[in-house]
């Protein structure tokens, strides 16, 4: 009874799934592909068939969203937003993609000439913490410190070494060996930076 009552219960998410493909997230979609090859699952025909099917969906839906992330960092580019393209980079809608070479460099370019000594602490240290996630970090090398190194950037920029070690470098803040690697911080905690990064 109980291997019936799976494959009835995965019969259920993969129908809601088909019916509500172009609305799903991407994880969903997964999730239901990945539990479709489950041994009891995969075991009916009919149950192969519309994993199948799912999974080319879910294919089908990658390349798309690929398609999408790409074409809105370039154009928070374009329009001069290279912190949100920092942040919109450190976000794939799958894990592993490769980022393009071509983009990485103009991203690389556009976030290192937004960080020169005229600009302020805040505002180093919000291209910092979106610099940090992004796949271009090792790009983001400005040559120069900012003309006022606060206490704050030096804090960011000791909590983010391990990660930009070159700009840890540059603001002279000795990164231990053995520092832990950063998560991003909570969506709050620019709440006392929104002027610096107003601009952006």
């Amino acid at each position: 009874l109980l291997p019936r009552l799976r494959v009835a219960d995965w019969l259920d998410r993969a129908e809601a799934a088909q019916r509500q493909i172009e609305n799903l997230d991407l994880r969903d979609i997964r999730s239901v592909v990945a539990a479709g090859d489950d041994p009891v699952v995969a075991r009916d025909e009919s149950t192969r068939a519309i994993n199948e099917q799912l999974k080319k969906d879910l294919a089908r839906k990658q390349d798309e969203e690929l398609k999408l992330w790409l074409e809105d960092v370039d154009a928070a580019l374009e329009v001069g937003r290279s912190i949100r393209a920092l942040r919109l980079s450190s976000q794939p809608p799958k894990a592993g993609v490769m980022f393009p070479p071509g983009l990485a460099r103009k991203l690389g370019e556009a976030a290192t000439a937004g960080l020169t000594p005229e600009d302020s602490a805040d505002r180093w240290a919000a291209v910092l913490e979106a610099a940090a996630f992004s796949p271009v970090r090792t790009l983001v090398a400005p040559t120069r410190p900012p003309t006022q190194v606060t206490d704050e950037l030096r804090a960011t920029a000791l909590r983010l070494g391990p990660l930009l070690p070159q700009i840890a470098e540059l603001l002279g803040v000795e990164v231990p060996a053995d520092a832990p690697r950063p998560k991003p911080l909570r969506p709050d905690y620019g709440k006392g930076k929104k002027k610096a990064a107003r601009r952006d």
